[in-house]
């Protein structure tokens, strides 16, 4: 049996270095698309999933596992995704970083913003994305 990796990435992007480094990975799933944003040890800890409703508006519903806080992260970015995309979007999220600090905190949080800044100014109709989730 032969096995080939099929990527239907359509966003693949790290911001930041070190301990603070975040990786967003997008990728299409039939007519919607599926996110995750990883930090640090990858894991699950929130998952969120956005939806447009026939009045424009997005709607959204997060899940949190216990003892974890990447809910209204995942909710962020899924609801972002859905608004640009006017379709439904799933984003797993999960970042551990070992005796995080304040500072690193507040260093995740911004590069958040700056991927959910980054996502408005993406053209959903430009080839080069389109053609990926083919």
């Amino acid at each position: 049996m032969n096995f080939k990796r099929l990527s239907k990435a359509i966003l693949d992007w790290q911001v930041g270095c070190g301990r603070t480094r975040l990786h967003f990975h997008l990728q299409r799933f039939g007519r919607d698309l599926t996110g995750w944003l990883e930090g640090g040890e990858s894991h699950i800890g929130a998952v969120a999933a956005a939806f447009v409703l026939k009045n424009g508006r997005v709607q959204v519903r997060t899940l949190t596992l216990p003892g974890h806080r990447e809910g209204a992260i995942a909710r962020a970015l899924a609801v972002q995704v859905a608004r640009r995309w006017n379709c439904s979007c799933s984003v797993v999220c999960g970042i551990h970083l070992d005796a995080i600090t304040r500072r690193e905190i507040a260093t995740v949080l911004r590069r958040v913003r700056k991927i959910c800044k980054r996502i408005k100014t993406v053209d959903p109709a430009d080839p080069k994305i389109t053609a990926a989730g083919s």
